[in-house]
């Protein structure tokens, strides 16, 4: 046992301490505790930590509200600190991304809409007759009846499922939208359709899917349902991406088409576009060719047909955004966390359109992107976006602009955030 005081807290919701000169990551501390721990497990060239009790709270630090939290559970990160810190550590993390890449950028205001912003998507496990999410670090699902992240319809479906012990049923995905609930029940491929079907019947829901394989089968109600985001009205099928808060997408879908700028007859390109969502959305405000590029077949589907229903005229390509040769005055990326592939940053350095925003769930990945983009682009700004409250993801609404070719001094700041904790 030891006691020190915790030092900072990072992105992931765990205090920091010094212990001989390692550095001791302790779940649930807070930057400004004094607490007595434990090392549970030494690595190369940091620790684990394990919680023995608070000898003095920080002021960051806030009464749990979850007992699933208390017990492990990883769905949140930040149950035991206040809203306030949680945003800190969310804009110290994209800072420090930031700046190992040596991009010194200004991070404006967090978009949010608050802590108690409930997903309208969410997916959790099932198993032996109850649903919750897994442990930290592990595959063993910690129960709960009622989640703060989600809504309670949502909690009453996934409880549902749960108590009837569908044999081969492993998640289960709520999806909520303005105009309609969808209820997909993920299984092992050999899983019987028959219980699910009368299971059907007692859920709340206005689309029943069973997935198994990565083949959907429409058990009960409606195809699609559809949401209003931005002004638009969306198509949600069961393989569509579409962002999980929506109050929060809806301040990041402003923020995205304002950052676009774009005016009467220029040319944009919404690579990654998914369904088309934030093209559509910003092609609905000014005359402008639309063209977006995505490699899911369905999701091109969805995207045209977003387009008819929206009264956007748009071209909807299936394939790599890489693969992209047209030209643009503006261009949207919104990628998966892995960022965008060196041939794309190659491609976008070749055709130079006036303004890139780069949407992102994951700033390590935005800030070398961003960073393979310095030859060409500055970063204008950098607009945090709560998408997730009370967890340590993140979203953010770069605006990039063309500027002088400069090179840059790349410095490696060390950073908390960055060491491997896996």
């Amino acid at each position: 046992m030891a006691v020190a005081a915790v030092t900072a807290t990072t992105n992931m919701g765990a205090g920091v301490v010094r212990d001989g000169g390692l550095v001791v990551f302790v779940p649930n501390a807070v930057e400004g505790d004094v607490i007595e721990y434990a090392v549970a497990r030494r690595r190369a060239s940091f620790c684990d930590g394990e919680l023995v009790r608070v000898i003095s709270p920080s002021r960051h630090r806030a009464a749990v509200d979850c007992g699933a939290f208390c017990d492990g559970c990883g769905g949140c990160a930040f149950r035991h600190i206040s809203y306030e810190h949680e945003l800190d550590v969310k804009r110290g993390y994209i800072s420090s991304c930031l700046r190992k890449h040596g991009i010194d950028a200004r991070i404006d205001d967090f978009l949010t809409a608050g802590p108690d912003a409930v997903r309208s998507k969410i997916t959790v496990p099932i198993g032996s007759g109850v649903s919750g999410y897994y442990a930290r670090g592990t595959h063993r699902i910690v129960p709960s009846r009622r989640c703060l992240l989600h809504d309670e319809l949502a909690d009453s479906i996934r409880n549902a499922v749960a108590d009837a012990r569908l044999g081969g049923v492993h998640h289960v995905t709520v999806r909520r939208a303005s105009d309609g609930v969808m209820a997909i029940l993920r299984a092992d491929a050999g899983t019987d359709a028959d219980r699910i079907r009368a299971l059907a019947r007692e859920l709340r829901a206005d689309s029943v899917y069973l997935e198994r394989g990565g083949e959907y089968e429409l058990i009960a109600g409606v195809p699609v349902i559809y949401d209003t985001l931005s002004g638009c009205r969306f198509r949600i099928s069961p393989e569509s991406f579409y962002q999980v808060n929506h109050d929060c997408a809806e301040l990041l879908y402003a923020r995205a088409v304002e950052s676009a700028a774009l005016a009467s007859g220029e040319r944009l390109a919404d690579l990654y576009c998914g369904t088309g969502t934030i093209g559509i959305a910003a092609a609905r405000r000014a005359s402008v060719s639309l063209v977006g590029v995505e490699i899911v077949p369905s999701a091109v589907a969805d995207a045209r047909l977003n387009a008819r229903e929206n009264g956007v005229v748009a071209d909807f390509i299936c394939g790599d955004a890489a693969a992209y040769d047209g030209a643009a005055d503006c261009v949207i990326l919104d990628p998966p966390r892995a960022g965008c592939g060196e041939a794309l940053i190659s491609h976008l350095l070749h055709m130079l359109p006036d303004r890139i925003v780069y949407v992102s769930c994951e700033p390590a990945t935005m800030a070398r992107d961003a960073a393979r983009l310095a030859p060409a682009y500055r970063v204008e700004s950098v607009a945090p976006v709560d998408m997730f409250p009370r967890t340590g993801k993140v979203e953010t609404v770069v605006q990039l602009s063309k500027g002088e070719i400069q090179s840059k001094k790349i410095r490696v700041d060390f950073s908390l955030e960055d060491m491997d904790m896996s």
